[in-house]
């Protein structure tokens, strides 16, 4: 079971908060460590996504001479060489 980083934040607070008030120094240093983990895995470890557009996904490279075509074309409009299925 994979537990998520706002879980650790969350619980993390919560334990430092509470040992705040019962004066438990170890457990505060606890709760700071986990929500300290919990941010550290949230914000800086956690690989983003790349999302690829839609909007440049129909296009493509002529092979000859690096013009942009679109995916469709039979024939570069730069160079008028025919395309392969590209």
């Amino acid at each position: 079971m994979k537990i998520s980083p706002w879980t650790y934040l969350l619980i993390g607070v919560l334990i430092s908060i509470i040992s705040f008030f019962m004066k438990l120094k170890f457990f505060i240093w606890l709760g700071i460590a986990m929500a300290v983990f919990g941010g550290i895995s949230l914000f800086i470890l956690r690989a983003k996504p790349k999302k690829e557009d839609p909007k440049y996904a129909q296009y493509a490279i002529c092979p000859y001479c690096a013009a942009t075509i679109r995916r469709t074309d039979k024939f570069c409009w730069k160079c008028g060489k025919k395309l392969r299925n590209i």
